[in-house]
């Protein structure tokens, strides 16, 4: 089920069981597990993969799986600098 004002990019993947709320957006390749809920006002980063239940409204999340916006891009930096060492 997607809820209303949702807009989701091409190429997106939602199971059939999934539940997306109101006014969420889906950047391209998103990929959604089936029998979990996104909350509403959700915004999912592209190529990501949503694996487990969203449930603060407003969230940002990205990546593979799907975490918030903030801690992958603080885990991303320390990646980046390591493999520079």
């Amino acid at each position: 089920m997607v809820g209303k004002n949702t807009a989701m990019a091409s190429q997106c993947g939602i199971a059939g069981s999934a539940r997306i709320g109101e006014g969420s957006i889906l950047a391209g390749q998103v990929g959604v597990n089936g029998h979990i809920s996104i909350a509403p006002g959700t915004v999912v980063g592209g190529k990501s993969a949503v694996i487990g239940n969203v449930r603060k409204p407003g969230t940002t999340i990205y990546g593979n799986p799907a975490i918030d916006h903030k801690t992958y891009l603080k885990a991303y930096a320390i990646f980046k600098k390591a493999a520079e060492e």
